[in-house]
C-alpha cells in the first residue's frame, strides 16, 4: 500500500483545478504518455501503470470522506486477507502481512493519526518500509516480538507505545529492560542501539511501534566525533 504527500485538490463548485506551475508536481506525469491518474492518486503515472500491470487493483473513493485513505486501505486489506481477529506476521516480525509505505505524508498531524490507525490494526501485522527506517507493530494481538537480524547490528532502535502504556522487554540492546512500563508517546524507549545477537523486543501488554533506522549512527559514534579536535 502506498501513500504520500497530498497533491493539488480540485477546485470546489465543479470548476477544474488551475494548471500547476512548473516543475510538474508529484504524480503530474512528467511527460509520460496516456491519461493522467485521478488527482487524488499520489503515485507517479508510470508507477501506477506498473503495479496495475502486475495485477494490483485500484479502488477509487471520493476525496471528501469521513475516513482517510489509510483506514480505507487497511479495511480493504482486512477483507482480502480475511484476518479479522488473527495475528498477521510471524513471531520474528518479518514483513509478510500488510506492508505500507509513504503513510505519514508531509504533515505531522497526518503522521500521528496514521501511526494510531496502524496501531489499532495491530492484528494485521503491519510493517512500514521507508527509505530511512522500517517499523513493525508489536502487540499480543499480532506479532508479539521484533527479532533482530545480522544486518540490524549497530542500528538505532526506538520503541514507542501509541495507544496507551506498554509493558516491554528488550534484549541484545545497549540498554536492556525487563518488563518495563513505558507510557504512550514516551521518549523512554527512544534511541536504543542493537549491539548483540540474539536481540529482540517483546511487548507483553499494549501496542508499540518498533522503529529501526537504516543508517548506523549510534550515540557512541556521535560522542567520539564530538571529542575529536577541530581541524
Amino acid at each position: 500500500m502506498r501513500g504520500g504527500p497530498p497533491g493539488p485538490r480540485p477546485a470546489r463548485g465543479g470548476r477544474p483545478p488551475a494548471a500547476p506551475p512548473p516543475p510538474a508536481p508529484r504524480g503530474g506525469g512528467g511527460g509520460a504518455r496516456g491519461p493522467p491518474p485521478p488527482p487524488h492518486d499520489s503515485l507517479r503515472p508510470d508507477t501506477l501503470r506498473r503495479v496495475l500491470d502486475q495485477g494490483a487493483r485500484r479502488h477509487l473513493y471520493p476525496m471528501d470522506k469521513d475516513e482517510v485513505d489509510l483506514a480505507l486501505a487497511l479495511g480493504r486489506a482486512r477483507e482480502v486477507l480475511g484476518r479479522a481477529g488473527e495475528g498477521g506476521l510471524d513471531p520474528a516480525g518479518s514483513a509478510g502481512g500488510v506492508v505500507l509505505t509513504g503513510v505519514s505524508g508531509a504533515r505531522p498531524d497526518h503522521a500521528l493519526a496514521a501511526f494510531g490507525t496502524i496501531a489499532r490494526n495491530a492484528d494485521l501485522g503491519c510493517a512500514i518500509e521507508e527509505r530511512d527506517y522500517s517499523c513493525r507493530v508489536i502487540s499480543p494481538s499480532g506479532p508479539r516480538a521484533w527479532v533482530a537480524r545480522e544486518g540490524d547490528l549497530g542500528r538505532t532502535l526506538s520503541v514507542v507505545p501509541v495507544l496507551g502504556s506498554c509493558v516491554v522487554s528488550e534484549r541484545g540492546m545497549r540498554w536492556d529492560v525487563d518488563r518495563a512500563t513505558i507510557g504512550p508517546l514516551s521518549d523512554r524507549g527512544v534511541s536504543n542501539v542493537v549491539e548483540r545477537l540474539p536481540a529482540q523486543v517483546e511487548v507483553h501488554e499494549g501496542v508499540a511501534l518498533v522503529f529501526v533506522l537504516r543508517e548506523r549512527i549510534s550515540k557512541r559514534t556521535a560522542d567520539e566525533a564530538l571529542d575529536r579536535p577541530a581541524r
